[in-house]
């Protein structure tokens, strides 16, 4: 659901800049695609992700002008980063990271 949401903030901000000239396109959608590094900050650390996908989903909506703006990309931001906090302060997902890291451990361990 993240990518997605990224993908939709990318695809508005290439469609508001299409046809500006071929800089200012670029520029403008590499601008959008820099949603793409609080995706993945939540993907690797969901508590400060998720704060992160919040404050973007408030910043949006105070610089949103339209309903469907707000609807289409602050609602999706500020859940999403809801999830990504429910997920990494739930206890399952603490237990699977801590094998995740022993099991790295154990790997290395068997390598030497």
């Amino acid at each position: 659901m993240a990518l997605v949401w990224a993908a939709g903030w990318i695809a508005l901000t290439a469609q508001v800049v299409w046809g500006q000239g071929v800089v200012q396109t670029l520029l403008g959608t590499l601008s959008g695609a820099a949603v793409l590094v609080p995706v993945l900050l939540a993907w690797m650390f969901p508590r400060f992700g998720g704060l992160v996908l919040v404050g973007l989903g408030v910043c949006v909506k105070l610089w949103a002008d339209s309903q469907t703006a707000i609807v289409g990309l602050a609602v999706p931001g500020v859940a999403l980063g809801t999830a990504f906090l429910l997920l990494g302060a739930s206890a399952a997902f603490q237990r699977w990271r801590t094998r995740r890291k022993a099991l790295k451990i154990a790997r290395t361990l068997d390598r030497s």
